[in-house]
């Protein structure tokens, strides 16, 4: 895939809700990311017949998914459900970082 060409599309239902189980499922704040980052950029490569393990490297603001599901995704990750929290408050700040940093960069209007 060209450097240039931007990604921008919804995920469907199904990849987003892949996305949050598996983030939901991980063992560690670590593997939470993982799940939101590699779950993320597989279901918007897919559509070129290409995957995150296939990328020699990757341009997160290239793609985009709309803000609600990038929040819903962010808020998964932070643990908005305090049963389903994979580390402390503090360290889920980092978390949230990483995954501004890593994940991709999100459209529209942020939901309030």
């Amino acid at each position: 895939m060209s450097q240039f060409t931007i990604v921008e599309r919804p995920l469907t239902d199904s990849e987003l809700s892949a996305i949050l189980d598996n983030i939901a499922a991980a063992e560690s704040a670590r593997d939470a990311l993982i799940a939101a980052v590699i779950g993320t950029f597989d279901a918007l490569m897919s559509d070129h017949g290409s995957s995150y393990a296939a990328a020699e490297s990757i341009d997160p603001t290239a793609y985009r998914i709309p803000m609600e599901q990038w929040q819903a995704i962010c808020g998964a990750l932070l643990g908005d459900d305090p049963a389903r929290r994979h580390c402390s408050e503090l360290a889920a700040v980092n978390l949230g970082l990483d995954w501004v940093n890593l994940g991709p960069s999100g459209y529209g209007i942020i939901a309030s």
